[in-house]
């Protein structure tokens, strides 16, 4: 695998550990992508992406309330970070917060409005929040 060749190189490097990390996610192997993404968050801690990445692998583990911490992080970092909000409104209807997953729904829709999914789920939070007015 390449990227072991690239962390042979510079084992610090926080976008190889990232992308390793993503690649272990896909595999379906989420405590070595968690790992992955943590030791990334050590050499890079204001990375968006990582704190993302590491926010879906606790995703996948069930582990609600430490992937909320993750991409509340990313969204400290880069604001207009939409799939990090779209995310974070996800965990969020999960966890019974309709309110709060209406409110990062919206702000994804808002930073990127051409994704239809981040629409659906907004129209989605909208009929859960009794507004099947405005999920139309």
């Amino acid at each position: 695998m390449q990227y072991r060749k690239a962390l042979e190189i510079n084992p610090e490097n926080a976008e190889v550990r990232t992308s390793l990390g993503s690649a272990y996610h896909h595999q379906e192997k989420f405590h070595e992508a968690f790992q992955e993404h943590r030791r990334a968050l050590k050499s890079d801690p204001e990375s968006a992406l990582a704190h993302y990445n590491l926010g879906h692998a606790y995703e996948s583990l069930k582990k609600l309330d430490d992937a909320v911490k993750e991409f509340g992080e990313a969204v400290r970092i880069n604001a207009d970070y939409a799939k990090a909000h779209f995310k974070l409104g996800w965990c969020y209807q999960q966890m019974g917060w309709p309110d709060k997953a209406k409110q990062e729904f919206q702000e994804a829709v808002r930073i990127q409005p051409e994704d239809d999914v981040f629409h659906i789920n907004l129209g989605a939070s909208y009929r859960g929040n009794h507004q099947e007015d405005r999920s139309k």
